[in-house]
């Protein structure tokens, strides 16, 4: 059909026209041909059907230009050639809605708008030539184009005569960035829109938002859990980390493997991350192995087509290594379980120390890693540790029934459970440490009437385990603790106190209220002390109820040597608390 400049601008205006229409609660004023200078009208806005007084938002200025297309257009417009003197005008009146609507030779339309704002205007005023190219927003639903309207009417009234003051962005304020129109994107998913940013400040003396700047996206980045589909079928599932940008699309598959595809291109290169999962990183290699083959892949919702790519012979050698790894920890009672995260960002450092577990387990080459005697050892893996024991050639996981159903503590012909003679250094930081497998070994210990030299190892256990959640903030550590402290029966007054006195700095550090009747316990078992001294008792009272002057008082009084011996335990670290 041919059109004239007449049925092109008819078509233009009866289109926004129709858009207002279908909203129920815009009524357009708008010419059909151009009578007001930079206008051709208005919208009124309101938040009901009846577009009553009462339902009145406001009124908005607008200008709408329309253009013969030979083809459908992407979802983002630029509109050449806007003269500034139009802008200028624009900006004293407080802003206009801009719209193009690009008409194809059937009639079809496509409605662009841009909010022609004063902190857009002033940014596009800037510029030193005559006229300036605005962006437009494809609007493609009734709805986008009423929200549209809504958030201009909102956005207008922000923007009106900001306050002028210096602001000091090294101030801690509030940021918020906003984009009043539809979010248009290009066909990978990355935003095309401009975003306005405000500052809020709240200060004692004023509180005010201010308009900031215009921001544009230079990446956007989506996290989600989800699945890779090839030929229909699921290849993998797991956490999926989009990072687009408007020339290429990087694809981070559970932080193990990275792949960057640019823009038209159907070329990708691909970089292997250090290990944080070891089964998680066996099925990324498998991943990676079908990628290699190329075709059509879906991530989640993202298309992507690969050309076959040659795999680096590192790849073999990974899978190998990583294999023999998993069998040796499996074999020695899940030395690392399946959802251990590891801590190093070293590939190469990481293969090294799986070798050598692989060499000592295995292989057994102890005399290469100075592993000659029977007995405890540190292994270092990334950023922390294996604790393992040696004994006849057999190395065996420390914590696993294997090792605890064989080996007791000992002393003078008492025995007990091994983990009495654990350390905060055995505790924190080690891999194949496990919670649930003590938790299980202490419910089958008899806590009632036991012996001074057992309780001084349980005591002792419980005041490592206390120092281990200072270092970590693993509530594990205090949950063990508790259970220990909260059965211990003993005869003994002094260690009846000192068992107390821990039981409630586990419940401080927990943020539970101690209970009356252990603060009246503990109070009445210092009266009845054999052996402790009452001022290092009652300095340990006043930091468990807060005393801190009384605190601070006892523990001035305290001798060099009394002084080294109490920052050794727990108890120092709530006292700094206190103060």
């Amino acid at each position: 059909m041919e059109m004239n400049s007449y049925m092109i601008e008819n078509f233009a205006t009866d289109a926004v026209k129709n858009y207002c229409l279908h909203t129920s609660k815009i009524k357009s004023y708008i010419a059909n041909e151009d009578k007001e200078p930079g206008y051709d009208g208005h919208l009124k806005i309101y938040d009901s059907i009846s577009q009553t007084k009462d339902d009145y938002l406001g009124n908005i200025p607008v200008q709408i230009k329309g253009k013969k297309a030979k083809k459908k257009h992407p979802s983002l417009f630029k509109q050449n050639k806007v003269n500034k003197r139009d802008l200028e005008m624009y900006l004293k009146d407080g802003g206009c809605y801009y719209f193009v609507v690009l008409i194809n030779e059937n009639g079809e339309s496509q409605v662009y708008g841009r909010q022609l704002l004063p902190m857009y205007l002033k940014y596009k005023l800037k510029s030193k030539s005559k006229s300036v190219t605005i962006e437009m927003y494809e609007i493609t639903s009734y709805k986008d184009f009423y929200d549209n309207c809504i958030q201009y009417l909102k956005q207008s009234k922000k923007q009106a005569n900001p306050i002028e003051f210096s602001i000091n962005k090294k101030r801690n304020q509030k940021m918020t960035i906003t984009s009043p129109e539809n979010i248009v994107t290009d066909k990978n998913g990355f935003p095309l829109n401009d975003f306005y940013s405000f500052i809020h400040i709240n200060d004692s003396d004023i509180k005010v938002t201010v308009p900031d700047e215009i921001l544009r996206p230079e990446k956007f980045s989506k996290l989600q859990k989800g699945s890779i589909y090839s030929e229909g079928k699921v290849i993998y599932e797991g956490n999926i980390r989009f990072d687009v940008t408007s020339t290429y699309t990087s694809i981070i598959i559970d932080e193990s493997f990275y792949l960057t595809k640019y823009n038209e291109s159907k070329k990708a290169k691909y970089s292997l991350l250090p290990i944080k999962n070891i089964d998680r990183y066996l099925e990324v290699l498998n991943l990676v192995k079908s990628l290699s083959n190329g075709g059509e892949f879906i991530f989640e919702d993202v298309q992507v087509i690969l050309d076959k790519f040659k795999l680096d012979k590192s790849i073999d050698r990974l899978t190998s290594i990583l294999t023999q790894f998993k069998q040796v920890t499996v074999e020695t009672d899940n030395l690392i379980k399946k959802s251990t995260i590891i801590n190093d960002d070293n590939i190469e450092k990481q293969l090294g120390e799986m070798v050598g577990i692989i060499k000592i387990i295995k292989n057994k080459e102890f005399n290469a890693y100075n592993m000659k005697k029977d007995k405890f050892y540190k292994i270092l893996f990334g950023n922390n540790n294996f604790i393992l024991w040696k004994y006849n050639n057999v190395i065996y996981n420390v914590f696993s029934d294997n090792f605890l159903k064989r080996v007791e503590l000992v002393v003078d012909n008492e025995t007990m459970l091994a983990i009495y003679s654990f350390n905060t250094s055995f505790m924190i930081n080690t891999i194949n440490f496990d919670f649930q497998l003590i938790e299980k070994y202490l419910k089958t210990e008899d806590f009632s009437n036991i012996s001074i030299q057992k309780w001084n190892y349980i005591n002792n256990f419980c005041l490592e385990l206390i120092k281990s959640y200072d270092i970590t903030k693993e509530l594990g550590f205090l949950n063990i603790a508790e259970f220990i402290l909260s059965n211990i029966d003993i005869k003994d007054i002094d260690s009846t106190f000192i068992t107390k006195i821990n039981l409630a700095q586990v419940k401080i550090r927990k943020d539970e209220r101690l209970e009356s009747d252990l603060k009246k316990l503990l109070v009445e078992l210092k009266s009845k002390l054999k052996s402790i001294n009452s001022d290092d008792a009652s300095l340990h009272l006043s930091i468990i109820f807060g005393s801190k002057t009384e605190a601070m008082i006892y523990f001035e009084n305290l001798s060099e040597e009394e002084l080294g011996v109490f920052k050794n335990y727990p108890i120092y670290y709530l006292y700094q608390k206190l103060l």
